[in-house]
């Protein structure tokens, strides 16, 4: 006797890969603007394309950020989950590479995000370090 294949269902979730195609593609969405915010090259388009992800996660009045309300809203995705997500990108570029804080610098003076990138950043900087102590010690 076999075992029952059991059936997916059409937008089940299983381990970040979708059943609907449609839920990975705007996944692949989210996920590459969120790797826009941490390119490190200096160029006008790089340049260009982490300041419309950063307007896409962040910034509310920008045309940008209602497509990332739409996209999150058609797939049933949680806005908290994917700005929360790319703070996180952000502040661990900036503790591996401190002078890509730089690049994002206006943003985080001038964006009511940019004090939750602060203390994510000086939080992973203290546990960055401590666990780089604990494997030198090794």
């Amino acid at each position: 006797m076999g075992r029952k294949k059991k059936n997916e269902t059409q937008g089940i979730k299983t381990n970040m890969i979708y059943c609907d195609p449609y839920l990975n593609f705007v996944r692949a969405i989210l996920e590459r603007t969120a790797n826009d915010l941490v390119a490190d090259e200096n160029d006008g388009a790089t340049k260009k394309n982490r300041n419309d992800a950063l307007s896409f996660f962040f910034d509310e009045t920008s045309f940008f950020y209602q497509g990332f309300c739409q996209w999150c809203a058609m797939a049933g995705f949680s806005e908290y989950f994917w700005q929360q997500k790319a703070l996180m990108k952000l502040a661990m570029k900036i503790v591996k590479k401190p002078t890509f804080y730089r690049k994002v610098k206006n943003f985080a003076q001038s964006s009511k995000f940019g004090s939750m990138l602060r203390y994510l950043v000086n939080t992973l900087q203290h546990n960055y370090h401590d666990v780089l102590n604990l494997r030198e010690k090794d």
